[in-house]
């Protein structure tokens, strides 16, 4: 069976004085969710996900 390693940069952030503690932008949010339809509709089903603790990197696998 074939691996595969995809992937995906957080979503568009909010501006904050601590960069860590980034959100995501409404339009971030929009881009994660189109870009989870986009890897659902190829099929594509991650075992495993791997991300950053940063809150806009959490939000992003979360909702792709």
């Amino acid at each position: 069976m074939p691996r595969r390693i995809t992937l995906l940069r957080h979503g568009h952030a909010d501006e904050h004085p601590d960069d860590f503690a980034r959100t995501l932008s409404p339009a971030g949010r929009a881009a994660a969710v189109r870009a989870g339809e986009a890897l659902a509709r190829a099929g594509w089903l991650p075992r495993y996900v791997l991300s950053s603790a940063a809150p806009r990197a959490l939000a992003t696998a979360e909702l792709a």
